[in-house]
């Protein structure tokens, strides 16, 4: 892009290229992110992606990164969306904007693989996913590459041990960097403490629960603990920011420098979609069965998981004959978190 405005082009036009993705991810965030995840999520997303120091920087300088943000970001969705249901389109649209990442920006690339090989630990290791499909997924995506990856090598190769980079940031200064140096360690330190309680709750050792007094009370247990689809979806994406500033680090240091921090920018926007889901709901939704309206002759009751997407259900209903209407978002039954769905004979 900064080609096209040197040949000509007026600089605000290539300024607004850059801008185009900020306003993508708005819309995004305002659907997608707010069905998902709720209004909170979506409102701190779009805070941090169009609000942040380095957003503000990126969203107008006519570099690609601010497209790197907006591909890697919507990839990193459509893996949850694969984690949640295993739907043909959603491997094909997470194959799709992992390639356009990947051919947005080597570190882009180098993001990405860490979804796939999440995806194919999954499959092989854990039995969570169809063995067929992510494996045909990811030589998809490597016959995709294919034909950039020979440019590829002949950049790695041109690169000198002298670049032109004179200093190689740290570990410490890249995580700063991912949210515009603004945390200071007191807010670092919320945030691990956010990340574990998470963790604790996803894995189910961490309960809410209420007591015969009717307090509300976290129960912490090591038995029964297992991996929801979230957890196994914010665990992939920290693994992709870790891994993707680790392997900048050690590879500048060990081989030649490669690496300043504005190359992590696209993988900002991953450590943007985990880190608003730490946020806490106001209020703790008690689900009691009795006060909920009489069902009507031929009407039902369905309770499902919290994570698992209304419009799934809805698909999955229909295609059983089924009408439904929501009316319990989020609330805690026992142990759990549901979602509560009236249903009627179509």
């Amino acid at each position: 892009m900064g080609g096209t405005g040197a040949k000509g082009e007026p600089l605000a036009t290539c300024h607004m290229v850059s801008l185009i993705p900020c306003g993508l991810i708005l819309v995004f965030s305002m659907t997608a992110v707010w069905r998902t995840f709720g209004a909170e999520s979506a409102v701190l997303l779009i805070t941090l992606a169009c609000l942040s120091k380095n957003a503000v920087d990126y969203n107008m300088e006519v570099r690609i990164y601010s497209w790197g943000a907006l591909f890697v970001l919507l990839a990193f969705y459509e893996l949850y969306r694969i984690l949640g249901r295993e739907h043909m389109r959603h491997y094909i649209l997470f194959v799709l904007f992992s390639l356009a990442a990947a051919y947005t920006h080597y570190y882009c690339l180098l993001s990405v693989a860490f979804f796939y090989g999440a995806l194919l630990g999954l499959a092989f290791f854990r039995r969570r996913l169809s063995v067929v499909k992510t494996t045909v997924s990811s030589l998809c995506m490597a016959a995709g590459y294919m034909p950039w990856s020979v440019i590829f090598l002949k950049t790695m190769r041109r690169v000198e041990s002298d670049y032109w980079i004179a200093s190689i940031p740290g570990i410490r200064q890249s995580f700063r960097y991912l949210f515009s140096n603004q945390f200071k360690p007191v807010v670092w330190g919320m945030v691990l403490l956010g990340a574990a309680l998470v963790i604790l709750y996803e894995i189910k050792a961490l309960r809410i629960e209420r007591s015969a007094e009717g307090k509300t009370v976290l129960c912490f247990s090591a038995k029964g603990t297992e991996s929801s689809a979230f957890f196994l979806w914010m665990a992939a994406g920290a693994v992709s920011v870790l891994g993707t500033i680790l392997a900048a680090v050690v590879v500048s240091k060990v081989m030649r420098p490669v690496y300043v921090l504005r190359y992590i920018y696209p993988v900002s926007a991953v450590a943007w979609t985990i880190w608003p889901y730490y946020y806490p709901d106001n209020q703790v939704k008690y689900v009691n069965l009795s006060e909920l309206t009489d069902l009507e002759k031929g009407g039902y009751w369905l309770i499902v998981p919290e994570r698992q997407e209304m419009e799934d259900t809805i698909e999955i209903l229909a295609e059983q004959g089924f009408s439904c209407e929501k009316v319990i978002d989020g609330g805690i039954l026992g142990t759990s978190a549901v979602d509560i769905y009236y249903l009627w004979d179509m």
